[in-house]
């Protein structure tokens, strides 16, 4: 999982104001965020993980 761990980490510092909008109360700013992830990953992760994961590191 350490591939997805960088392009989590990536995403979250290329989409700088979304993860600021989400940390804020705006929870629909993750998807761009999520979005960013499962472009990077074509798909060869569950969805589901990549959500848990990005949301875990946000906290």
């Amino acid at each position: 999982m350490a591939v997805v761990d960088k392009v989590i980490d990536e995403a979250i510092q290329n989409n700088a104001q979304a993860v600021a909008d989400y940390k804020n109360g705006k929870a629909k700013a993750i998807q761009s965020v999520f979005g960013a992830c499962m472009r990077e990953l074509k798909g060869i992760v569950e969805p589901a993980v990549i959500k848990e994961m990005l949301e875990n590191k946000l906290k």
